[in-house]
């Protein structure tokens, strides 16, 4: 009976907001979630350590050749599900 209550009505959890992160395999891994006091939360946002990384890959291969670009990026180690948004 409690898996069919936590399943279908959720973990009550306090109304606010948090942001908690965790050391990944390629940098930070945070999840924020923001809840309006019921057993599903308002809104859950993940950020995932390749996706802001990728974002700093235009700075890095600034003026280099393209041959060290792709082994720039080879090298960051990219998990390319990540994104996917």
């Amino acid at each position: 009976m409690n898996q069919f209550k936590l399943t279908f009505e959720g973990i009550k959890v306090p109304k606010g907001e948090h942001y908690s992160a965790t050391e990944a395999g390629n940098g930070e891994l945070g999840f924020y979630v923001i809840s309006d006091g019921s057993g599903k939360p308002y809104k859950i946002k993940c950020r995932p350590p390749c996706f802001y990384a990728l974002a700093a890959y235009s700075k890095i291969v600034t003026n280099s050749m393209l041959a060290d670009s792709v082994v720039t990026m080879a090298s960051m180690n990219f998990i390319a599900g990540e994104f996917d948004r």
